[in-house]
């Protein structure tokens, strides 16, 4: 059994192999097979949850498309408890919702799924990352903005590099630290990983995208090129 690594997802491949012998110290080999063709998997698509407006009352989410996604699923509640699915979007093509009836000034953690019917049954593609978000009217904010030191990144296998990243904040306004203030994300961690720290390693040659983000989801991404 032979593994081979590094294969770009969604591509076809042929392969072919042989047979040999050693004969008296000379290798000896014999004709090849049939070709045999692959196509590695698609990559699992990511889909990124963040705030496009937040009031004493209401948050409203927003979320990217996933291709062929049928609806999504979104969860959420107060921080400190346990999550519940808040409402089902039977709608691909939705991208927004409005969560309403919030407390003033309180945190909130929200996830969407994205899923697609199969044999009339709803299979999650894939999940965003929880964000956590205040609604207005208390010490703490939500940020603004984010910036990252670099957009695209090109590395060998087996290096490291430091991703620099800092948060924007309203003026004289501070987030809440019950979780990070700077998040990250690999689109395919056989390319790429990247630590809580902001380092990322090159694993194997391909190409992925980190997504850097804030509590609230609001985020930039970097292309990784691995030699």
């Amino acid at each position: 059994v032979k593994t081979i690594t590094g294969l770009q997802p969604g591509t076809s491949y042929q392969f072919k192999v042989r047979g040999y012998a050693d004969d008296d110290g000379e290798t000896v080999y014999g004709a090849f097979s049939e070709p045999y063709t692959v196509e590695t998997a698609q990559p699992i698509p990511v889909v990124m949850l963040s705030t496009s407006k937040v009031t004493k009352t209401t948050t409203t989410l927003q979320w990217t498309a996933i291709p062929e996604a049928d609806g999504y699923l979104i969860y959420g509640s107060r921080c400190g408890t346990d999550v519940k699915r808040l409402k089902t979007i039977q709608n691909g093509d939705a991208t927004m919702w409005t969560k309403q009836n919030l407390d003033t000034g309180r945190y909130y953690k929200y996830y969407v799924a994205a899923y697609r019917l199969v044999n009339g049954k709803k299979v999650i593609q894939t999940t965003s990352p929880m964000i956590h978000v205040a609604t207005t009217g208390s010490s703490y904010t939500n940020p603004k903005g984010i910036t990252v030191s670099a957009s695209s990144i090109t590395m060998k296998k087996g290096t490291t590099q430091a991703l620099k990243a800092a948060v924007q904040l309203p003026m004289g306004k501070k987030v809440n630290p019950h979780c990070g203030e700077i998040r990250y994300k690999s689109s395919d961690k056989t390319i790429a990983k990247i630590t809580a720290n902001g380092e990322i390693k090159g694993v194997n040659p391909g190409k992925c995208t980190i997504y850097v983000y804030t509590q609230n989801g609001l985020y930039k991404t970097v292309t990784v090129t691995v030699l």
